[in-house]
């Protein structure tokens, strides 16, 4: 396995499968902790179950009794441990996702399916839109600021097709059977609950930067190495004796600390109580593992933003970087052009409007962390 190879996990992937859409919410961040990156592979989980002669869950464990009740346990308890409160299923499962398949290749092709990707995971598993009727992607891609009707156009295009079928052979050759499926080099892993053996895997190329592994048997991985001094940093209350590298001097601690993010490397998510926008947690717990503050990049297309709301006990701070936008605290209002920056007080209610025909981008700093926790904010 070559370094390159070592550090990207090839995510073989449909919107079709919910286990796809919680692992792709947890996926980011284990990728990030090593310094690896994701590529999203987009293949038709229906071709690869007639390819291999597999079924659906529902199919495969329906007459067994018991079975898809616990399936369903495992899922909720994924949804709590990782704090995935948007997760909804889709009122319309099975979705047939070939429009919506071709859409992701075509947005590719675009240069846009970083947009793409989070706008229609989202209207599938959280918000229960009916992904299959083409006037819904359309919505849904328009409201995500994306042109609907030219990617739309463009999965008729036979390019387009012909790369979604090869995808899906190539995986069918590569032994899938099922979706989420990912690959780190030559080390293939199905399923969400496979997440931590994506992450040892990942954790296997560090001794080619001069450190070795070695693990206990609790696999916890939040001891990290303080710069240049040998002394491990937990979370307060934690105890030592878990997951630890040690570096060839002999240091023990963590794998090196992430101190750089990029925004490409980050997935988005649309926030509650605002419309027609896109967020991405740069800075926080999942990617750099900051415990009391959270830096977020918003991109919120004209004429949206945030209704009325307040954060009890949390400080925000917006720096505008583009566009131009209007913002409403404590019976003041004020326009905002790029380089402005404004403070909402913990506890204040306030808005924020785009006012500029083009999007706006801002970035968003909560002191202590906001995570998109429902008990973190009050709305009108």
């Amino acid at each position: 396995m070559t370094g390159q190879a070592a550090r990207t996990v090839e995510f073989i992937f449909d919107f079709g499968s919910p286990n796809a859409y919680l692992a792709w919410r947890v996926l980011p961040a284990i990728a990030a902790r090593h310094g690896a990156t994701v590529r999203l592979i987009p293949c038709l989980l229906g071709g690869i179950f007639k390819a291999t002669n597999n079924q659906s869950p529902v199919q495969a464990f329906g007459p067994v009794k018991g079975k898809l009740a616990y399936e369903m346990l495992e899922t909720r308890r994924f949804v709590l441990r990782h704090g995935l409160t948007r997760f909804r299923l889709n009122p319309h499962f099975p979705v047939n996702t070939l429009l919506i398949m071709r859409g992701l290749v075509a947005a590719e092709i675009a240069g846009t399916a970083d947009r793409y990707v989070p706008a229609v995971l989202a209207a599938m598993w959280e918000n229960g839109e009916k992904m299959d009727d083409p006037a819904v992607v359309l919505r849904v891609l328009d409201t995500a600021g994306l042109d609907g009707a030219t990617l739309l156009a463009s999965t008729q295009d036979g390019d387009v097709k012909a790369r979604l079928v090869a995808n899906t052979e190539a995986a069918v050759a590569r032994s899938v059977f099922g979706i989420p499926t990912f690959f780190v080099g030559d080390e293939m892993f199905f399923g969400k609950d496979r997440l931590g053996q994506v992450e040892d895997e990942l954790a296997k190329a560090l001794p080619q930067a001069g450190l070795t592994v070695r693990r206990s048997s609790s696999h916890s991985r939040q001891n990290t190495l303080e710069a240049g001094t040998g002394r491990t940093n937990r979370p307060a209350g934690q105890r030592s004796g878990r997951t630890i590298m040690t570096a060839e001097t002999g240091r023990a601690g963590h794998a090196p600390r992430r101190y750089h993010v990029r925004e490409a490397d980050v997935p988005g998510y649309h926030p509650a109580n605002h419309t027609g926008t896109t967020n991405r947690r740069l800075i926080g717990r999942e990617t750099v593992g900051a415990e009391t503050i959270e830096l977020l990049l918003g991109t919120i297309e004209k004429g949206n933003g945030a209704l009325p709301h307040a954060h009890p006990g949390i400080d925000q701070v917006c720096y505008l970087l583009a566009g131009s936008a209007r913002a409403e605290v404590d019976g003041q209002s004020f326009d905002m052009a790029p380089g402005d920056s404004c403070f909402f007080p913990a506890g204040m209610e306030h808005v924020f409007t785009v006012t500029s025909q083009t999007p706006v981008r801002v970035l968003v700093i909560y002191t202590p962390p906001y995570e998109e926790n429902p008990n973190r904010v009050i709305r009108r």
